[in-house]
């Protein structure tokens, strides 16, 4: 293996001038820095990345901790800042919680024995009152969260209460009025939130939630499975018309249940989740969702940690100081779990399986009927 030693023999010059010359560090004479670097690219030569970390105090690496890799929720948030990071030069770990706490705490110990140079994680326990870690590094923490956390460099979310009204009322929209909620784990800041903003919003439009069919589990189908046929076995007279899932997962679970109970989706049963990942517009599911802004999420956490990484001439372009909130807005996604068209009869050409409606916070609804030929939008 080649090491600095050689190229300091072959070229005859001290090691400490071919470490700062292999760094681009200040103080080298520019004919010795070209000879060096000619003779490592000669030999092959392959940097001691640990051994660099210690010199320059950068490892040109970051990292992201999540709580679910199997979640297309944030394996795309993750996929954003990764690529943001490939452009500027960043390496990019990736962990793993699995929303447990204790599990955290050892990846961030890792991560910081690695000198990582920067985290972006989404904590395994938002709603913990315990500071989430006295961060060493920089740090962006996503999704909602209450954490008192320390040397924070910023927060990314999602407005999730304003989803929850979109979702709340499209299904009074399309006539669903015994609406239930599938939630996600019950420590989770954006399942409670979305779980609020329901209970708001009904009550916004003057109804209540009947608490049994309200119910809390995991971000997964198999939950949202068991959520489904929990639902369905109550007496007729008692049953959701309308169900609203904190996320995709659980809404296909919802409508695994569904489907084996004889129930019609969306005649008998609306059904309407919350991310919009990959998978819900495909023409055998068309599920209706909400759209959380995943890839900006990623990009904007990147870019936050990035303002706390370079220079001050040197920044991502945002001019916002550390510990900043950014706070992203969600768009409706209707599909055919709900019955959207009933509210939209106005159509000449209609193409039902490749119909969509779209609104977004403001309140402006745009209907799309697309076909080979052309595509009619009205609002």
């Amino acid at each position: 293996m080649i090491t600095i030693k050689d190229i300091a023999k072959i070229v005859g010059v001290s090691y400490s001038t071919v470490s700062r010359a292999l760094n681009d560090l200040p103080g080298t004479n520019p004919e010795t820095k070209r000879k060096v670097l000619a003779v490592a690219n000669e030999l092959g030569y392959q940097p001691n990345a640990i051994a660099r970390s210690l010199v320059t105090n950068k490892s040109s690496t970051l990292a992201m901790v999540v709580p679910d890799l199997t979640n297309p929720y944030f394996t795309t948030i993750l996929q954003a800042a990764e690529r943001e990071a490939e452009e500027s030069g960043y390496q990019f770990l990736i962990c793993e919680t699995m929303w447990r706490r204790d599990k955290e705490k050892k990846e961030l110990k890792v991560l910081y024995e690695k000198r990582v140079d920067g985290i972006i994680i989404y904590p395994a326990n938002s709603l913990s009152e315990e500071p989430i870690d006295n961060f060493q590094i920089p740090a962006v923490i996503i999704g909602h969260s209450t954490h008192p956390a320390n040397n924070c460099s910023g927060f990314v979310e999602a407005n999730n209460r304003s989803g929850a009204r979109l979702v709340v009322e499209h299904m009074l929209d399309c006539g669903y009025h015994r609406l239930a909620f599938a939630g996600g784990p019950v420590d989770s800041g954006s399942s409670k939130v979305r779980h609020q903003g329901f209970i708001a919003t009904l009550q916004m439009y003057g109804h209540e939630a009947d608490p049994d069919l309200i119910s809390a589990g995991d971000y997964t189908l198999e939950a949202g499975y068991r959520h489904g046929k929990k639902l369905f076995a109550l007496p007729e007279s008692k049953r959701p018309d309308g169900v609203v899932c904190a996320n995709d997962l659980i809404a296909l679970g919802m409508l695994q249940a569904a489907s084996e109970s004889g129930i019609k989706v969306p005649e008998q049963l609306g059904i309407i989740g919350f991310d919009d990942v990959e998978y819900a517009a495909l023409p055998q599911i068309r599920l209706s969702t909400i759209r959380i802004p995943c890839d900006e999420m990623g990009r904007m956490a990147f870019k936050l940690l990035l303002n706390n990484l370079m220079p001050a001439n040197e920044k991502s372009g945002l001019s916002l100081p550390p510990g900043s909130r950014i706070t992203l807005e969600p768009k409706l996604i209707a599909r055919d779990t709900t019955n959207w068209r009933r509210k939209a009869d106005f159509y000449s050409i209609r193409c039902p399986s490749e119909e969509v409606m779209v609104a977004d916070s403001s309140g402006e609804s745009e209907y799309s009927v697309k076909s080979n030929k052309k595509t009619d939008k009205r609002k």
